[in-house]
């Protein structure tokens, strides 16, 4: 026989209505009261007004006392009912408990069986590659649900370890030796090509900036030097080829006036004021 709660009580021994004269206390109240909706006190009836606000709680209150005992008296059998359907469902709650622990154990086993034979098949697929990128990051819970279908993880799992080879031997044939440690490292951790070789882009767009950087610094410093090298020979050539005279003038600007002196500083002429 199956189990099956039944309520005993019949339905007409429901409470249906709690009656009680409220037509008849509606309307008395209502007229009884009406004065009150537009009364204006002024301040020598300051005495009746709290008068009359006492009255009206004092009746208000009584009426909430009312309210208060007929809910007590209405939830009573509810209560002992409701407290012997608690004591059922602990009780039916024990073996749920049990079974569910049974149950939860199995899916355990389960998972850790199939985590086990996609482990094994990534690591034969994926060979050396294990070690840089172990099952554990590639790893995708849903593998492991009994409604998932294990060939459809299998293909998965192929196609992770197929795209991660060549994603690793495409920055190792794009990507500047120096640069080979920190780029792999961006791609394993983040799976991410693009992202890899968003990084190689930045880390030469920084080598380029430093070169640049220290070819500015390098002719800083041979700047003077050769420009007295340049003075030197100039005059060593002076000092051989016979020289002529020759007196103009020049209009220029204080820009124009640095160039034409440092013209004649590099091409070794000679030069000074005309009196």
């Amino acid at each position: 026989m199956p189990l099956e709660l039944k309520i005993l009580t019949a339905d007409s021994q429901f409470l249906k209505a709690i009656e009680f004269n409220y037509e008849e206390l509606k309307t008395a109240l209502s007229d009884k009261l009406e004065k009150y909706n537009n009364l204006h006190y002024d301040e020598t009836q300051l005495k009746e007004a709290k008068s009359d606000r006492a009255l009206l709680n004092k009746f208000k209150a009584a009426i909430e006392a009312q309210r208060k005992d007929v809910k007590a008296k209405c939830m009573a059998p509810y209560l002992q009912f409701e407290t012997k359907i608690k004591d059922l469902v602990s009780i039916v709650d024990k073996p749920i408990l049990a079974i569910d622990t049974q149950v939860k154990k199995y899916d355990e086993e389960r998972k850790k069986e199939k985590y086990k034979y996609f482990e094994d098949y990534y690591n034969g697929e994926a060979q050396e590659l294990k070690e840089l990128l172990p099952f554990d990051r590639v790893l995708n819970d849903r593998w492991l649900n009994a409604t998932y279908n294990k060939d459809t993880a299998i293909q998965e799992i192929f196609n992770i370890v197929g795209k991660t080879k060549k994603d690793l031997e495409t920055l190792k044939t794009s990507v500047d030796p120096k640069f080979q440690v920190e780029v792999t490292n961006v791609y394993l951790q983040t799976l991410d090509l693009g992202e890899a070789l968003r990084r190689n882009s930045y880390l030469q767009e920084q080598q380029k900036k430093q070169a640049e950087y220290a070819a500015a610094q390098q002719v800083k410093v041979q700047t003077p030097q050769v420009l007295g090298q340049s003075v030197r020979k100039a005059d060593a050539r002076a000092e051989n080829t016979p020289t002529q005279q020759i007196d103009f003038r020049v209009w220029v600007t204080p820009e124009q006036k640095v160039k034409l002196k440092r013209f004649l500083i590099e091409a070794g002429i000679k030069y000074g004021s005309v009196k």
